[in-house]
């Protein structure tokens, strides 16, 4: 894909791609699928699976931040 990549890894984050979505699961919680459109949009979903750490946060922002979201 065309967006910048996380810098690092954080404990428990595992990132993979199947066809055309991008699945971030943590631990056991897949808190982000970002589906890349063919009309070059990307849909976001996003899930913290009820969990409400810092870490979880902290994934899910570093995500974000390929989006120019801060």
């Amino acid at each position: 894909m065309a967006h910048a990549t996380i810098k690092g890894q954080r404990k428990g984050l595992s990132v993979w791609n199947v066809g055309n979505k991008e699945y971030y699961k943590l631990y056991d919680t897949v808190i982000v699928i970002a589906e890349h459109l063919e009309d070059g949009s990307t849909r976001i979903r996003l899930n913290n699976g009820g969990w409400k750490t810092n870490h979880t946060k902290n994934c899910i922002n570093d995500f974000l931040k390929r989006f120019g979201f801060k």
